[in-house]
């Protein structure tokens, strides 16, 4: 995984003070499949990036690298996270 995901998301995370067993609750994955994404040993993939991006409010391009800042964040009118059940 690019060493910029990696960065993204533990910024994302520990800027909301979330834990990364947090996260994989949010992800529905195992603390240890999540701590794998923010060391670059696995990469995420594309449904747990949609669910970060809106549970975050920032784009998947900022997330991946290809945007510098989170204000590119234009949210469509599907909620993604409701469509995976997740409160």
């Amino acid at each position: 995984m690019k060493p910029i995901i990696t960065k993204r998301l533990k910024e994302l995370r520990t800027e909301r003070s979330l834990t990364q067993k947090d996260i994989a609750n949010i992800l529905n994955i195992q603390p240890t499949a999540y701590n794998n994404y923010e060391k670059g040993i696995r990469n995420i993939d594309v449904d747990s990036l949609l669910i970060l991006a809106e549970y975050y409010k920032v784009s998947m391009d900022y997330i991946t690298g290809r945007y510098e800042t989170t204000n590119n964040y234009n949210p469509k009118p599907v909620n993604i996270i409701n469509n995976y059940n997740i409160k």
